[in-house]
Formats: C-alpha cells, structure tokens, sequence
C-alpha cells in the first residue's frame, strides 16, 4: 500500500500561510525556501510502503544546501508520523527510523511529528499519548513545539485565544507549546522583533518566557548566516524577558551545530568575541544537561533543561 495520496501540494498549502504574502523580497524568499524544503521532506518519504533511510538521506542532502536542509528534515518527521497512519508498526520504532536517516537533525524530527499530530489528533491528548509512550522521554515532548508552531502559523492570526488550548496538554506541554508559538512569530512578523514583542506582551505573564524562548531559537536557527544580527537583538529585548531569550538563541545554535559539521569554522569569520558568545551559549545547554542526566533526570527533563539554562545566562553582561 502507497500512502501517496497524504502528499502536499506547495500551492495548496502556500496559500493559507499569511507571511508569503508579504513584501519585503528577502524574507519571502527565505520563507519560501523554508517551507519548499519542509514539504519536500515531507513528501520524501511518502512514495513507498518500505522506507530506505540512505536513499532519503542522499536524495535530502543532494537537493538542498547546509542552510535549508535541516527544514526538509524537519518536513521528514512530519512524513513519519504520516506514514503511521496505515504502517501501524512504524509507530514503533519512529526514533529508530530518525536515527537511521540521519541523528544529527535530533530536534527537526520531533517538532516535524508535531505537526503530523497537530494535524491527526488537534488538541485531543489521548493521541499524543500513544506516541509519547514510544519517544524518548527526555525529547519526546519537543513534539508539543510543533503543535505550538503549525497553531500560531495556521489559526493565531484570526483567533489569538486559541494558545489558551495548549493547557489541555497538562502543564508541561502547555510550556513547549508556547514555544513552538515564539518560533512562529519570529516568521508571522517577517523578522520583526518589536511587532512579534507586541503579541507576546498580550500573552499572560507566564507564557511570555516560554514564548520569547522560542523566538530566540528561531532567531538563531534562521539567521545563522548572520548570527551578528542575532546576536544584537538581544539589546531591545525587556530585561525580564532576557535570560529566556539568550536561552532560545543557545538552543537554536546547538540545534545548527549538531547538523553542521563545520559549525566552529563557519563562526571564523566573525567577531572573536561574537563567537566566544555563541560557543559560550551552546556550552551552557550541554552543562545544564549533563547535570540534569547525573542527576537523573525525570518527567520534567524538557523544562527543567530550559529553566537550568536560563538561569546560567540570566546574568551575561
């Protein structure tokens, strides 16, 4: 059996997404290149009931440069959880399945099955649940980002209230929600800070940190060939919402660098104190980790790692 017929078309899809709309030429292009990619992997995986992990890899990472390749991967999780749909038993064994096409793209797979369940199961947890129970408990709830991202991207526009739904996933997974949410604002308002700052500051306090923690993530993630820029929007950022989105940003680059092979020399050619920055944050994500994992890590270990590394940035200079 072919599931074939789940294929989306780039049109289809163009169409209800706000930001191509836009005008300013260099951010629907980059949009534009984001969400090619996003499909393609989605759809890459769709065309046989076998799949063949180095043939997907190959055809990915032959179609698409460095910069786009980890969106198409992320698109490839989406077609994952797809493929669960009639390949039952693929539900299984779907981090197998990540890890045979290729690990280093650890985040893109969870947030890209996020928006298959998004899709599957809306904000109905039971379903969630039947997958969660076969993910990595430490990962899993990352998929709670792309609910948040493909919510904000496709209904927050002309329902704000909808983000008061991410509480039906309990109290954790109301939090990464919240941060798929920050992430897509970063693309809703076209790389604009003060008019993605504007909704956040309509949010309750408490959804802010978690919200502007993903705009850091996206931030750095989509300006990695410019981590100058990102690197200086933290000077607008309110002092309260700060430590939350260095936090972000120190996410988004380790997400870069666990798929960039070169990631050391590529930061080279900037500023050395820019790169001591940025090798600074990713190093506070792997710390804070390694404490969590000696300390044995729980149900909570997703929050508890953006806590701990909040806290270890909240008092850069």
């Amino acid at each position: 059996m072919r599931v074939q017929w789940l294929r989306q078309n780039y049109a289809s899809v163009a169409r209800k997404v706000r930001p191509l709309q836009s005008v300013d030429p260099f951010f629907v292009d980059r949009f534009q290149s984001i969400l090619t990619a996003f499909l393609y992997g989605y759809n890459s995986v769709l065309n046989s009931r076998r799949l063949e992990p180095d043939a997907v890899r190959q055809e990915l990472d032959g179609r698409f440069d460095e910069f786009y390749r980890g969106f198409a991967y992320e698109g490839l999780g989406m077609g994952l959880g797809a493929r669960t749909l009639f390949l039952r038993s693929e539900r299984m064994r779907l981090e197998q399945a990540m890890n045979e096409v290729a690990p280093g793209y650890l985040y893109q797979y969870y947030v890209g099955l996020g928006w298959w369940l998004s899709m599957r199961y809306g904000f109905r947890q039971a379903g969630y649940r039947r997958f969660l129970r076969n993910l990595s408990p430490l990962y899993g709830p990352i998929v709670f980002d792309g609910v948040g991202f493909r919510t904000g991207l496709f209904r927050f526009g002309t329902n704000p209230g909808i983000v008061e739904r991410f509480a039906e996933f309990g109290p954790f997974g109301q939090r990464v929600c919240y941060q798929g949410l920050g992430r897509c604002l970063w693309f809703l308002h076209e790389f604009n800070l003060q008019r993605v700052l504007q909704d956040v500051q309509r949010l309750p306090p408490e959804r802010r940190g978690d919200t502007i923690s993903g705009v850091g993530l996206a931030v750095a993630y989509s300006l990695f060939d410019d981590p100058l820029r990102a690197l200086e929007l933290r000077r607008p950022m309110p002092e309260e919402l700060r430590p939350a989105f260095r936090q972000g940003l120190a996410f988004g680059w380790e997400a870069r660098r666990l798929q960039t092979p070169g990631f050391a020399a590529k930061l080279e050619g900037i500023a050395s104190e820019a790169a001591d920055t940025i090798h600074g944050y990713v190093r506070s994500v792997h710390q804070v980790r390694q404490e969590l994992l000696d300390g044995g890590a729980g149900v909570r270990f997703y929050t508890d790692w953006l806590d701990g590394v909040r806290r270890r940035l909240a008092n850069e200079s």
